[in-house]
């Protein structure tokens, strides 16, 4: 893998993990008479304990802890500095260039001894963003524990900065992290030393990011006393408890929209919207950043647009960061004061505490967020009502979305839904199309009538919202990147979040993905991409049907045949999206005016055009995988490469005569062969062919889609 791709898969990482160095300081704890404080103000300053810090082993992954220390006890000691390019995998650390360090002062002590009076203390828990590490917010862990609320942070290893491009990566599910959660508070109560002064009757959860979803459904326990929940809020509360919103109001990475609508539904919650702020603003690193003016070393590798979405909230002309912590803390430490009983004197949550921290304002409090003037990225162009008959409701779509290299485009598709009067959200099916071609009359959006119809009808019924993106090029601008499974994925998630704009549709439910042919392949890299593109929708499920895989055999078998077309579009596709490939120069001359053909009609017209010429001579070469360039793209576009994150089904037809059911029991083995995999299942269906398939296992489709959304434990075939 090169450098180049490194950055761009895990630049939002990088970018905000990597600031300039901080001193080493001796700290002086606060001492007072009084335990706890009495106002508002208080809780901007540290509390009147000095602060301990310790690293449990929770089986297989750590956790931390910060408690209550009497300042005695640490007087004169220095607090710990915590460096966070320590916690990137070894496999990314030699990318990171070597002056960028992320040294921050957390104003604990290591391993310092708890205190022995004053307890005991209620518990919170604090977890983290994905990717990210649970010592990224220590100006609010530790802030936390010296007002007497011991706070825990586990390392979610499936969306940990330690595991990247490991086996790991992805490996949790949503489930695991809130076991966790629990898992660790169990441990600290029967700890020999902080056990005595743990109160494990009550805590309060906080969640940043993709740290909102495990929040919300640790909410089952009836110990959790209330939820925050920063820059998320994608995730229904599984029980409705005490919950504070906040949002960051040009946040380009979660919409604060999406908490707002999570406001709404809720009977006790407060929604506070900081202005110029970002997603990155609340972790320990954004002030350092800001301090650099951004981090212009990194530009030249990953390009304007990467490093402007990892800087998100963090540059000189956003709100201060460091004031912008002061202010979390403030709302933060007094929310749980109040959920957890403790005293708060004369504080309340109102819009009037910003007051206290200069250099910081709020945009709104319990207000909606304001809509920006520009267009947001993933936001709705046009859209054109169809009609669908006594389905329900649906709309020919232009959204916008993002190129495999940061650009801005625009994608057409469909939306579809009973109606728009949701009261609650709707799950949500991601259809995704079926090789149609490349040129843009081809897009399934814009045929009469709409394709699939009557085999969605059910979905909808079930009150299921469903879209279908027609994917990069085809029904808009540019050239149709066909088998490119990242700009597949994009789009499959794109439309989704497109989709949630619209009135009354409420597309917020868990998500499943299906698609056939080429949508078996788009589904299966949304599978095992939804962690970096979208870990914000709740993705449950993907359903593939007769994927392409292998791509070599895969080669062997179309080439020369009734489908040879299908290779000669993947290698103008591939020429299109990387600009190191040249198609053309593999092309035989007397063929390449033939090329212009694949953009003047569909499928039928290219088998016609292509099929006849004998594929030996119709390139250069004998075999493009014999290109370095070549099969370094085709390989790591095929299916087989990477580990899926979420329980996928694999449907096939034993008598497929376009995509070969071998290809499908290889994939399950190469799928099943990566560590800690979601759960994995391969279908097959006995003497069905390629298109008649989709009829055969339409009822298992169904049924398997319900399962996903209710929650039924996936079979898992790798066992």
């Amino acid at each position: 893998m090169t450098t180049r791709i490194i950055f761009i898969t895990f630049s939002f990482l990088l970018v905000v993990n990597a600031c300039s160095g901080a001193p080493t300081t001796t700290q002086t704890p606060t001492t007072t008479t009084n335990p706890m404080p009495i106002g508002p103000e208080q809780f901007l300053d540290r509390g009147p304990w000095a602060v301990g810090v310790r690293t449990i082993q929770l089986e297989d992954r750590p956790f931390e802890v910060w408690y209550p220390v009497e300042p005695d006890s640490v007087m004169g000691k220095s607090s710990e500095i915590f460096d966070s390019i320590n916690v990137l995998s070894e496999v990314v650390q030699p990318f990171v260039p070597g002056d960028l360090g992320g040294e921050v002062d957390t104003s604990s002590f290591r391993d310092a001894p708890p205190a022995s009076m004053g307890g005991p203390f209620p518990v919170a828990a604090y977890s983290h963003g994905s990717p990210g590490y649970r010592q990224a917010a220590t100006f609010l862990t530790s802030h936390l524990a010296s007002h007497g609320v011991i706070t825990i942070a586990v390392e979610h290893l499936g969306r940990s900065l330690t595991t990247l491009l490991t086996p790991l990566a992805g490996s949790d599910e949503p489930e695991d992290n809130v076991a966790d959660l629990f898992g660790a508070l169990e441990m600290i109560s029967e700890d020999s030393e902080l056990g005595p002064i743990t109160d494990n009757s009550k805590m309060v959860l906080i969640g940043h990011s993709a740290g909102t979803r495990t929040a919300a459904l640790a909410t089952t326990d009836d110990r959790v006393a209330g939820v925050a929940l920063l820059a998320g809020g994608f995730e229904d509360l599984a029980v409705e408890r005490p919950t504070l919103l906040v949002v960051f109001e040009n946040d380009s990475i979660v919409e604060p929209s999406i908490s707002w609508d999570l406001h709404k539904s809720l009977d006790n919650s407060i929604f506070i919207n900081i202005a110029k702020t970002g997603h990155a603003t609340a972790i320990d690193v954004c002030p350092l950043i800001q301090e650099r003016g951004g981090l212009t070393e990194l530009r030249e590798a990953l390009g304007d647009s990467i490093v402007r979405s990892g800087e998100d909230g963090c540059l000189t002309n956003d709100a201060d960061a460091g004031a912008v912590h002061d202010l979390l803390r403030i709302y933060l430490t007094g929310f749980a004061h109040e959920v957890l009983g403790l005293p708060t004197g004369t504080f309340e949550i109102t819009a009037e505490l910003a007051d206290l921290v200069s250099d910081v304002e709020l945009r709104g409090f319990n207000e909606p967020p304001t809509e920006v003037s520009e267009t947001p990225i993933r936001s709705l162009i046009q859209m054109e009502e169809i009609d669908v008959g006594e389905m329900g409701v649906g709309f020919r779509v232009v959204y916008e979305s993002e190129s495999i290299f940061g650009e801005p485009i625009e994608v057409s598709g469909l939306v579809l839904a009973p109606d728009l009067n949701a009261k609650k959200s709707r799950p949500v099916l991601s259809v995704t199309n079926g090789t149609p071609g490349l040129a843009d009359q081809c897009a399934p959006s814009q045929q009469e009538p709409l394709p699939n119809l009557s085999l969605i009808q059910p979905f909808i019924e079930a009150g299921w919202v469903v879209v279908a993106s027609d994917f990069e090029g085809l029904g808009t601008d540019g050239i149709h990147h066909y088998i490119v499974g990242e700009s597949e994925a994009r789009g499959i998630f794109d439309i989704v979040r497109a989709a949630k704009n619209i009135d009354g549709i409420n597309a917020d439910g868990p998500l499943v993905v299906w698609g056939h042919s080429q949508g078996g392949h788009a589904a299966l890299h949304a599978g095992q991409r939804w962690l970096d593109l979208a870990p914000e929708l709740n993705l449950v499920g993907v359903a593939a049907g007769a994927p392409p895989s292998q791509f070599p055999l895969l080669k062997s078998f179309l080439q020369s045949g009734p489908f040879q077309g299908y290779l000669i579009m993947v290698g103008a596709s591939f020429s299109s999206a990387y600009p190191e490939l040249d198609y053309e120069s593999l092309v035989k001359p007397e063929y390449l005016p033939l090329l212009e053909e694949l953009e003047k009609g569909c499928m039928s017209h290219i088998f016609e055009v292509f099929n006849p010429i004998p594929y030996e001579e119709f390139l250069t070469i004998d075999d493009i995988f014999s290109l370095p360039d070549w099969n370094a793209r085709l390989t790591e576009n095929d299916t087989n490469q990477r580990k899926l994150q979420v329980p996928t089904v694999i449907l096939h037809g034993t008598d497929d005569e376009q995509i070969p059911f071998i290809a499908s029991q290889l994939l399950l083995s190469q799928l099943c062969a990566f560590a800690d995999s979601a759960p994995i299942e391969l279908k097959e269906y006995p003497g069905f062919s390629h298109a008649a398939s989709v009829i055969a296992y339409w009822d298992d489709l169904i049924n398997w889609s319900n399962e996903r959304i209710t929650g039924t434990p996936a079979e898992n075939q790798c066992e």
